[in-house]
């Protein structure tokens, strides 16, 4: 017979266990949800992964909403950001299926539009009727269906001026419905102005959280080092990256930024990217490219594990 003073040792003991297992999994929960967004175009190699702390990926599509969310269930373990096509999400009336639609995809964070500017304003050029009326439906039918899903786009330093922000083009109203900006600087030397391009997106999307996407890769040859200047050396290249992610970590450490992206997802396999083959990309220097880039993807290494991320 089991005297009582052991059973119920055993089961303080199991209880003990049982308690700890739940307060690691609160633990890990919350951590999770802490973290920030370390995002890529795409998923990267497992190890790269790994070393980034990547949690959530950004998808391109240009199919419809049906064979775009389809693409979006298929991620099981990262959240997603979706980017569409305004030409034919606007005047093909997307939202409101995309809202619809949006409840199949747990892991989906939000629809939005890469480069916006340049699309919103080619669409405008193509003669769309009521382009701000138009805008504005896509972004309440994408929230209609699931009030979960935001809307986000794509901006660079260079389109915090642009018509096509200001109230004529884009509501305020509209503008107000925006949940996330991924900002991206196009020029290496304007890197050291990113806190303050971050607060002119505030003030135009002020419910907007900022992502800072960041440009590991060699641009020397895709555009000069400042607007109508030269090109960047690779060691300029290298020092603005740096500086970049300290002022980006900086910037999501102290909650004014949500999270970084990056863009291309060539970590791990830069010899196979095929980017190096288009015109603007590397003409001519594609060794060098490559090896400037993985240059770069060591220093993206270096300043997550110093920032602690």
């Amino acid at each position: 017979m089991t005297q009582p003073g052991k059973s119920s040792a055993k089961l303080i003991a199991v209880m003990g266990l049982f308690a700890a297992v739940v307060l690691a999994l609160f633990l890990a929960q919350a951590y999770a949800a802490s973290r920030p967004l370390v995002i890529t175009w795409g998923e990267p190699p497992a190890t790269w992964s790994r070393k980034l702390h990547v949690n959530a990926i950004r998808e391109g599509c240009s199919d419809s909403p049906t064979s775009c969310i389809n693409e979006v269930k298929r991620q099981k373990d990262k959240k997603v950001f979706l980017s569409i096509l305004l030409k034919t999400a606007i005047p093909g009336g997307y939202g409101p299926q995309y809202g619809l639609l949006a409840r199949q995809a747990p892991f989906l964070v939000s629809i939005g539009a890469d480069d916006f500017v340049g699309q919103y304003e080619k669409l405008v050029a193509a003669g769309l009727q009521d382009p701000p009326a138009a805008l504005t439906s896509l972004i309440n039918g994408i929230k209609s269906g699931d009030s979960n899903v935001g809307f986000g786009l794509t901006l660079y330093e260079d389109d915090l001026q642009s018509p096509y922000l200001a109230d004529a083009e884009f509501p305020a109203a509209a503008r107000a419905k925006v949940d996330y900006v991924h900002l991206y600087i196009h020029y290496r030397m304007d890197t050291p102005n990113t806190p303050q391009y971050v607060q002119q997106v505030k003030q135009i999307f002020p419910n907007a959280r900022v992502i800072l996407g960041v440009y590991a890769y060699d641009r020397i040859s895709y555009l000069p080092c400042s607007k109508g200047g030269q090109p960047c050396t690779a060691q300029q290249e290298q020092n603005y990256l740096r500086q970049g992610l300290d002022i980006d970590l900086g910037l999501v450490k102290n909650g004014t930024a949500a999270g970084i992206e990056f863009w291309p997802n060539n970590f791990g396999r830069v010899s196979q990217w095929s980017g190096w083959d288009e015109a603007r990309i590397c003409p001519g220097r594609k060794a060098a490219c490559i090896q400037n880039t993985q240059q770069l993807h060591q220093i993206v290494a270096q300043e997550l594990q110093s920032h602690g991320i």
